[in-house]
């Protein structure tokens, strides 16, 4: 990388420059990115009090579509009412006129000499006049004062003209009876009448019109809301939806960066203990072999059942399971260094995969710190491990160590090689209780099995008796 001096005039000093050095070789972790997106606008935009607008907004403009349609069904019910108080009107207008003319027809006919046919039907025209006269008074008094006023001109006419015919009848050939104004301004008041009726009934048809029109607008304008505010809804949730993946991708990289360096930790843990124990396994058979050619051969073997153990408990194992005995075989017997000696017992037991890398990461650590602290750290050490499976369908294992004579226990600090075993313990479901005592340190440790589990290791067994 080349070098980049302060500039003094550009007002950037030198621990500016570290600064940004640093930031650009080492960039913000998950976990910072997962606050800055926290920080983000739309991350403090609560979707809740948005959801509670959102419907807020809905329900106010299905209220006004409720209250606009409600105003409209009023006004054509309204119109309607007026329709028919007009037509009812008309008719009775119309049935006051036609009983006049009848009773003038029939008043006429008595005149001219049939009396006998045309006298019954006038004495029911004459009759019929004061109800006729009288409802649609009423019918007009309901409408206004200007068709009340002409209604009752009418009515009064009518009964005149009623009166004159009957005058006539008494009296043939007075003048009552050929008095042709009375019916001429009858017709007149009625069709005054019949216009102003026909004005209401057409004004409360445009009302009704026009209220429908208005609530077709209303709903129109309300419908297009309601689209832009599903259009809106789906831009938040697009907007939410898009945010929590972009949260969960943090997330996922901070998992995963937090994994990586676990991994570096464990790979670095690894190294350590394979060269204390590769230096322990070469002085110690440097010790207990004169021959050069033996110790090397012996050294080289040992060296090669430590890299198969490390292979297993690393998890490179392609075999779907394996059997306990072998396990503990493979990882913890390359770690047995000359005169000392391990005891392994126990009943053939086949593991689920699952268990497979923890059980030899936790064995492969309690080996190397045998090696280290324990009763493998002198040439006559012995460790014995037996374990069983109990009837709670939970394995149990003991492991103790047995100290070469005179030599004090020395348990080991706590370090990533007892986060190792800690973590191990928590991904296989298991526990441990352990303890260091004059002899050395003795451990129990428990691994349950699962139903899952012992279905697996059971197909496997049978898979290998097969085969």
């Amino acid at each position: 990388m080349p070098q980049v001096k302060p500039d003094p005039a550009a007002g950037v000093d030198e621990a500016t420059i570290h600064r940004r050095r640093g930031a650009a070789l080492n960039p913000p972790r998950g976990a910072e990115l997962v606050r800055k997106a926290a920080r983000s606008p739309w991350a403090h935009a609560p979707r809740t009090t948005v959801g509670l607008v959102i419907l807020a907004v809905l329900a106010a403009l299905f209220g006004a579509g409720a209250l606009t349609v409600t105003r409209a069904f009023r006004a054509e019910d309204a119109a309607r009412a007026e329709m028919i108080e007009a037509r009812e009107a008309l008719s009775q207008v119309n049935d006051l006129m036609l009983v006049l003319y009848e009773a003038q027809s029939a008043q006429r006919g008595v005149l001219l000499g049939r009396a006998g046919e045309d006298l019954a039907p006038f004495r029911a025209a004459e009759a019929a006049l004061p109800g006729l006269a009288a409802g649609m008074q009423a019918s007009l008094d309901r409408a206004g004062s200007d068709l009340a006023t002409q209604g009752r001109q009418l009515r009064a006419l009518a009964q005149q003209r009623m009166t004159e015919l009957a005058a006539g009848l008494a009296a043939p050939g007075s003048v009552l009876a050929m008095a042709p104004t009375t019916m001429a301004e009858l017709r007149q008041v009625s069709d005054s009448i019949r216009r102003e009726e026909r004005t209401a009934m057409d004004a409360a048809y445009a009302r009704a019109d026009a209220a429908r029109l208005r609530a077709k607008q209303v709903l129109g304008m309300i419908g297009l809301a309601v689209v832009a505010l599903m259009l809106l809804a789906a831009l938040l949730a697009f907007r939410s939806a898009r945010a929590e993946q972009r949260m969960r991708d943090l997330r996922e990289i901070e998992r995963q960066r937090d994994r990586a360096d676990l991994v570096s930790h464990e790979l670095s843990h690894r190294v350590k203990n394979l060269f204390a124990v590769i230096m322990s396994i070469v002085s110690m058979t440097a010790r207990s072999e004169p021959d050069p050619s033996q110790a090397a051969q012996k050294t080289r073997s040992r060296i090669q059942a430590l890299a198969r153990a490390h292979e297993l408990s690393s998890g490179q194992n392609l075999m779907r399971t394996a059997d306990f005995g072998d396990l503990l075989e493979a990882v913890v017997r390359p770690y047995c260094p000359p005169g000392g000696s391990l005891s392994l017992n126990g009943p053939r037991l086949l593991l689920p995969a699952r268990l497979l890398t923890p059980m030899g990461l936790i064995f492969n650590e309690l080996a190397t710190n045998s090696v280290k602290y324990g009763a493998w750290s002198a040439a006559s050490g012995t460790l014995a491990v037996d374990w069983t499976f109990a009837s709670d369908e939970t394995l149990i294992v003991i492991w103790k160590e047995q100290l070469a004579k005179n030599e004090p226990p020395r348990p080991g600090r706590k370090g990533f090689g007892s986060t190792m075993i800690n973590l191990s313990l928590q991904q296989a479901k298991a526990t441990m209780e352990k303890s260091w005592g004059e002899q050395g340190l003795a451990a129990k440790l428990s691994f349950p099995f699962s139903r899952a589990d012992k279905v697996e290791a059971t197909a496997a067994g049978k898979d290998q008796n097969d085969a």
